[in-house]
């Protein structure tokens, strides 16, 4: 079985609680010597003549109250826990006097009743105000932490952003180059197609002036014509040709 832990110890009582037993004490004494007196409590019990008698009840009387008040004493003593808060108490007399020690010539402290309100206020309110300012305190370096985090992951959405808008600009130039290439190719078709309906227009005349002079002259141009068609020349050289045969 664990052993029960030893019940605390009554602290020891310092000068103060000694004085204050003292005191007690002495009073007590000086209150019972004025019922000690045999010849005065025997005048309370006039027609008992047993003076040995008296005498022993009187001291068993005055002991008794002696210890009923010593008792009494020592309950109260016990119930306020005057002897621990004697101590407190002489510890605090020592600590101010060490620190009168320490200050030296310093300036006394302003007397209260010469401070301004809002001083007297603010001391009065220090106690209930400072666990508000701790758990303000608290929350607002949480909230801090908290800003930092959504400041990083914002930089972070950013660059991601940047990061796709270069791609889509990439995008972009790649299908702009790819228009651009699409419509050149448009304009050398667009001019092949020329060529060819002015070849055929100078072959049709060709064909409708028969046996003319200039036939021979536009046959030719005609090849030439066709020629300038498959060569990589400029559909507008094809175009002159033309031209000059037809005249």
């Amino acid at each position: 079985m664990p052993t029960p832990d030893p019940e605390p110890s009554a602290p020891l009582p310092g000068p103060r609680a000694t004085r204050l037993a003292e005191t007690f004490n002495h009073a007590l004494l000086r209150t019972l010597q004025r019922v000690s007196n045999p010849s005065g409590f025997a005048a309370c019990f006039a027609t008992i003549d047993a003076p040995d008698v008296l005498r022993v009840v009187q001291e068993q009387m005055v002991k008794l109250l002696s210890d009923k008040c010593q008792k009494e004493f020592q309950r109260i003593m016990d119930s306020r826990d005057l002897v621990s808060k004697l101590n407190e108490f002489e510890a605090l007399v020592a600590a101010a006097a060490a620190r009168r020690a320490q200050a030296g010539d310093a300036p006394p402290p302003t007397p209260p009743h010469v401070l301004s309100a809002e001083t007297i206020i603010a001391a009065h309110s220090h106690a209930a105000l400072d666990p508000i300012l701790s758990s303000t305190t608290l929350r607002l370096a949480q909230r801090r932490a908290q800003n930092a985090r959504l400041v990083d992951c914002l930089a972070q959405q950013t660059a991601a952003m940047d990061a796709l808008f270069a791609r889509l600009d990439e995008a972009k130039a790649d299908v702009v180059a790819a228009a651009q290439a699409l419509d050149a190719a448009n304009d050398g078709l667009s001019c092949v197609a020329i060529g060819h309906g002015v070849a055929g227009a100078a072959a049709a005349a060709a064909a409708h002036h028969g046996n003319a002079p200039g036939a021979s002259a536009a046959t030719d141009a005609t090849a030439s014509a066709a020629h300038s068609l498959d060569s990589p020349k400029d559909p507008p050289d094809a175009a002159d040709t033309a031209d000059t045969a037809l005249s």
